[in-house]
């Protein structure tokens, strides 16, 4: 799921920076990298997968998906709307284990989006069909709208996935 995503957010930000507005050789070279990497290890990642990330490679994409967002001036927009279904899902968790007195850096298997998804029947190619059409679609509004339309849209994800996630909460 981590794969996808990045691959996802490595498309997104190839295309922002061949905007004319950007045109960014080295996001673009550095995007483009990382996309081909990411799609190898992926054959080996998809279900059922033989290769995993572990902690550490997901430690690892994050920096890498900020490396680049960062070293290309004006991306933070566009990896903060393509990374918004995980970061508003971890958000989530966090504030829930802290409301239910746990701690919040304790994991389990029950509360992420991926775990309900699971838990409704969805089978791993449907989870990463959902996820990853979800993100794909926040991935073409990074690159295709304004700074202040993707603000807006961040904030509308948010308040929906909150809600949604809210109301289907029990345990």
């Amino acid at each position: 799921l981590a794969t996808l995503v990045a691959l996802i957010a490595c498309i997104a930000m190839a295309g922002v920076s061949l905007l004319p507005a950007t045109q960014d050789t080295t996001t673009l070279l550095l995007a483009l990298i990382a996309l081909g990497a990411l799609g190898a290890f992926f054959i080996w990642n998809a279900p059922s997968a033989r290769v995993y990330l572990g902690t550490s490679g997901s430690w690892f994409l994050g920096i890498m998906l900020g490396m680049i967002a960062i070293i290309g001036g004006g991306k933070m927009a566009t990896v903060l709307i393509v990374l918004a279904l995980p970061l508003i899902d971890a958000l989530f968790v966090i504030i829930h284990r802290v409301a239910s007195e746990k701690k919040p850096w304790l994991g389990d298997a029950k509360r992420h989006l991926h775990h309900r998804l699971k838990d409704a029947g969805i089978t791993q190619w449907g989870i990463l069909a959902i996820t990853g059409a979800l993100t794909a679609v926040l991935g073409y509004i990074g690159v295709a709208a304004p700074t202040n339309v993707k603000i807006i849209v961040l904030a509308g994800a948010l308040i929906v996935f909150l809600v949604t996630r809210f109301k289907t909460m029990r345990v």
